[in-house]
């Protein structure tokens, strides 16, 4: 199965990793939060590195931004 790992700013918080499938679903928050952020869509086509990382999860936040910045989107295997 293809998709991405989107590294996020550390500013403390308990995720700093977001392993997503190819269609930008989140399957997995890193190293805690999996269980609170997995089924959340980040449209990678749009996300900019060096930006806020953008994120869509209902019924908490619709069309929003997390509050760190994007360093990297890579393409992985699972």
């Amino acid at each position: 199965m293809k998709g991405y790992e989107i590294t996020l700013e550390d500013k403390g918080q308990d995720f700093t990793r977001l392993k997503t499938d190819e269609k930008g679903i989140v399957i997995v928050a890193e190293p805690y939060q999996t269980d609170v952020w997995k089924g959340a869509l980040i449209p990678i086509t749009q996300q900019k590195i060096g930006e806020l990382c953008m994120i869509h999860h209902l019924p908490h936040i619709e069309y929003g931004y997390l509050k760190y910045k994007v360093l990297a989107i890579k393409e992985i295997n699972f």
